[in-house]
Formats: structure tokens, sequence, C-alpha cells
């Protein structure tokens, strides 16, 4: 009995053996089958990037291949270029292909390129000069239509500079005599046309210094030139409006600021009179540094709130703020000693043989007169560095004499200077204008400070290096200024 039960315990070990056998090799076939399906995957991703990779590579040859073939169309096979630089050449092209769609979108084709390129290159020039072409084809049309108007007079060959003169001689022609009974006329700043102060302040604006010692100025020394005066009074109006609270200070420092010894800006009024004198002193503080003013008489004056710009007393007058009283007025006159040697001056003449004294002197009998409006260099200065020097001075005298030649010359006598010399605008039979002759070439300057007639011939002298132009030079006011320190 013991036997027949080991023998069964024996049998069932045996069956659960053979389960767990085949239990594991199911398992084991189960996780090969896995591995091979993991495989598959893999290897399958593997070939897609392969084919991807595979595109790019060809899709980038095509284009190698396109734009080798466009840089053979524009480069000879043998061209001696590097790739660098072809490669720079090539996107110049581009950019110049997008260049000339955006001017064929403003209408300006490639063959009207071609067809003007030398205009074109005109126009560059004078964009790069900072100039408005709409202003430049202004000009040009009136310089078109000026021409046509010379041609029939003969004139279509003209410089700027002699139309200028010829203008201004019709002008002078058709001006009004001025004689002992003409009044220069009133020239009235008001701040309601933006002439302006600091407000309750003697000193100018900014804007208004800057006309004062420009256009104004010039405007001023025009009507000095044509009545023939030299005191200027500068008057200074207010409004109604009252100064309150301030202590006047101008006893104390008026003086100071005409003596160019303070400025402006210390005057303190108290009052609307003082007021108005403080800001003739400003004005007058300006035109003062101007160099063609300085041998004028200017004075400072004060009508306060008394008068309007029509002239009349202010009585009953508005309060408040008028601007269109708050002024300054110029008035132009003669003084009581006025030299009426030098207005009879201005209607004589004189003619003959010359003698040439130096570049801008010269001496017919016994009158000596300078040309008006130059400065030659004085006959003692040279020109250059130390190392280059040349006797300029000598040089310009010997250009006067030679253009002369001995020949009769016929001066218009315009003034008298406060040597005795008269001032005199002169010709000969090689010019009509010898003191012109002299600055277009070179061989004197404008002298800016008593008349700007030559301004133009000297930018032309200048602009071709004639004569002085040609080196350094003292400016001959200086060089006399210099020898007398």
């Amino acid at each position: 009995m013991r036997h027949g039960t080991s023998i069964n315990q024996n049998r069932a070990g045996y069956g659960r053996g053979i389960i767990l056998g085949l239990t594991m090799a199911e398992a084991l076939l189960l996780v090969i089958f896995c591995l091979l399906i993991t495989s598959a995957i893999l290897f399958k991703a593997e070939a897609d990037a392969k084919r991807e990779l595979q595109a790019k590579v060809a899709s980038q040859h095509t284009e190698i291949v396109e734009l080798s073939h466009l840089i053979n169309l524009a480069v000879k096979p043998d061209d001696p270029r590097s790739g660098r630089e072809i490669a720079e050449e090539w996107r110049d092209l581009v950019r110049a292909q997008k260049i000339l769609q955006q001017a064929a979108e403003k209408g300006l084709t490639s063959r009207m390129i071609e067809a003007n390129a030398a205009q074109l290159a005109s126009a560059n020039q004078l964009i790069r000069s900072d100039k408005d072409l709409v202003e430049v084809a202004a000009d040009a049309d009136y310089g078109r239509a000026l021409r046509d108007e010379l041609q029939p007079l003969g004139l279509s060959g003209a410089s700027p500079a002699q139309v200028g003169k010829l203008v201004a001689a019709g002008a002078a022609r058709s001006a009004p005599r001025t004689g002992d009974n003409d009044l220069p006329p009133i020239i009235s700043l008001s701040e309601a046309d933006g002439y302006s102060f600091q407000t309750g302040r003697a000193a100018v604006s900014p804007e208004f210094e800057q006309q004062l010692s420009g256009r104004i100025a010039d405007h001023i020394i025009r009507l000095v030139d044509q009545y023939n005066v030299d005191i200027i009074e500068v008057i200074g109006h207010t409004d109604d409006q009252p100064i309150i609270g301030r202590n006047s200070n101008l006893d104390t420092n008026i003086l100071s600021v005409l003596q160019n010894k303070a400025p402006a800006e210390r005057l303190a009024p108290g009052d609307n009179a003082g007021l108005g004198l403080a800001r003739a002193v400003s004005v007058v503080d300006v035109l003062n540094k101007h160099a063609s003013l300085k041998d004028l008489t200017i004075l400072p004056l004060s009508a306060g709130q008394l008068l309007f710009p029509t002239d009349q007393i202010s009585v009953n007058a508005p309060t408040g703020d008028q601007k269109s009283r708050r002024r300054i007025e110029i008035r132009l006159r003669r003084s009581a000693n006025f030299d009426r040697s030098t207005e009879a001056a201005s209607r004589t003449s004189v003619a003959g043989d010359a003698r040439v004294i130096d570049g801008d002197t010269i001496e017919i009998g016994a009158e000596v007169v300078r040309l008006h409006g130059i400065d030659a260099p004085e006959a003692a200065q040279n020109c250059g560095t130390r190392s280059t020097a040349w006797s300029c001075g000598e040089q310009a005298t010997l250009a006067l004499t030679k253009l002369i030649d001995r020949a009769p010359l016929d001066c218009v006598i315009l003034d008298t200077d406060r040597y005795g010399r008269s001032i005199g605008r002169c010709a000969t039979k090689a010019t009509d204008d010898i003191g012109g002759w002299l600055v277009e070439n070179g061989w004197a300057l404008a002298y800016v400070k008593y008349s700007s007639d030559y301004v133009e011939e000297e930018r032309v002298a200048k602009a071709a290096s004639r004569g002085i132009w040609q080196s350094d030079f003292d400016a001959p006011w200086d060089w006399r200024r210099s020898r007398r320190n």
C-alpha cells in the first residue's frame, strides 16, 4: 500500500514539471516575438529617415546645379575671379534687379536710365550736396526764361554778375532822386510781427538778434547809401502795462552796455519809459557790432508808451497786452554838422590819364581816387606762408597797371573817405568797372564793411583760385591792423 502511494506522487510531480516547462517555452517565444516586432519598427524608421535625407540631398543638388548654370551664363569658363567675388557679383545683380523693379514702378524704365545716365549722375551729385531737386528744376526754368529775355537784347552770354550790375544800374536810374527834402523811410519792428524781447526785459530774443545782424542791418546800410545820412536813431516803444515792484538800475548800467562793457541782460528798467530806452540800447548794442555800421552814429531813444504806431499821442489808450504798440523804430537823418561836400561829390566825375598808386588807388591829375567797394593787398604785403611768401601787394599793383595800360579813365565819384580821398567807380577801355575786374581776378577783396557790390565776383575768384586766392593770405584790413599793433 505505501509503495503504490509513492508511484502516484511521482506521476503528479512529473506532470507539474511538464506544465512548467511548457509555460516557460511559451514565455520565451513571446519575448522573441516582441523583439522581432521592435526590430522591424526600428528598421522601418531608419529606412524612412534615409529616404527623407536622400530626397533633401537630391533637392539641394538640383539648386546647386541651377545656380551653377546661371553663374556660367554670366561668367566665362576661364574667369580668374574667386568664388567669393563671383558670389558677391551675383548678389549685386540680384540687388540691381530689385532696384530696376522699383524704378519701373515709378515709371523709370531701364532704357530711360541708359539714355539719361549722364543727367542722372548729375542729379546724384546734387542729391549728395543736399540740393533740393524741385528747387533746382525751378531755377533751371527761371534761367531758361531769363536767357530768352536777354537774347533779343544781345545779352545772352552775360554772366550773373554782369546781369546783376545791369539790373542795379537800371533800378538806380529809375529810383527817385534823393535831395535835401527827401526823407528815408522809417523802419518799424513790431512785436506783433515777431520782433520780440523777453517779457518786461531789455534783451532781444535770439531770433530778433539774428535778423538785426543780417537782413535789417543790410537794409539800413542801403538806406544810408541812398540817402547819404550819418545818424541812426533807435526808438523804443511800449504799451501801457505797468512795471511793478522793480527798482531801475539804468543810471548805473546803461553806459556800460553802450560801451560794450556789460550785456544788455543786466539792464533792469523800473517803468515804461525806462523799458523803451533799455530795449533801444539792446538793439543799438547789436547794430554796433556790424562792421558796415561802425562808422555811423547810432543813438538809443525812448518814447515809452506815449505814441501809437500812427504817431499820435496815446491819450485814452486801452490798457493791457498790445503787441503792435511794443516796437522798435529806426529813423535815419543827417547830423547838424553833416559835410555836404560828400553829397556834392556823389554827383561829380573825373576823367583823364591815371597813375597807379597801389592795388586799389589811382591818381588822375591832382585828385586821388580810391576804388569803390574793394580792398587790395597793400604794396608791402606778402601772401603765402613764411617758406612760400610772395609779394601779392606788388602783384596786385602790377595787375591794375596792366589793366589800365596808360589808357584814360572815367570815374564817377561816389563819396569821400576820412582821409579826404574821393571814392569812385572807374572804367577804362578794357572794362566798365575796374574794381569789379580786380575782385573777380583775385587781386582785391570785396570790402563788405562799406559795400556788398562785389561779393559775387569774390566768390568766383575764390572758386577758381585766382590771384591771392592761390595761397594763404591775410585780408588787407587785418594786415593793416596787425602793422598798427
